[in-house]
């Protein structure tokens, strides 16, 4: 399959994810398309899609619901709401980023064996 159709897919499940599922562990999932991708594409783009999807929830989302959903988050996590609102999309990057990478170094690992 097509590159583009592996980010396609790794986007709409990042998006369902977080709509669904609103923690940051749901980064694994949405990164496992991405395991197709050699392990520097699949590093960069897992941290792109997960940085750049929360953000535009946060844009498409109502204000009031962002803000809940945040202290929602905040209260499991133990921080105030500004700080899990400011954080989230770059705790999100990171875990699909390193999950991207971890996935596509043992597709490659099983692909030259």
């Amino acid at each position: 399959m097509n590159k583009l159709v592996y980010l396609i897919l790794s986007i709409i499940i990042a998006y369902f994810l977080i709509y669904m599922f609103p923690f940051a562990w749901t980064g694994i999932f949405a990164a496992i398309p991405l395991m197709f991708l050699k392990p520097k594409l699949s590093s960069i783009s897992g941290f792109l899609i997960g940085f750049i999807a929360p953000l535009s929830i946060y844009i498409l989302y109502p204000i009031d619901d962002v803000i809940k959903l945040s202290s929602i988050i905040g209260s499991i996590v133990g921080l105030p709401t500004f700080v899990v609102f400011i954080i989230f999309p770059i705790i999100y990057g990171i875990i699909m980023s390193i999950s991207a990478v971890f996935f596509s170094g043992l597709y490659e690992r099983k692909k030259n064996n």
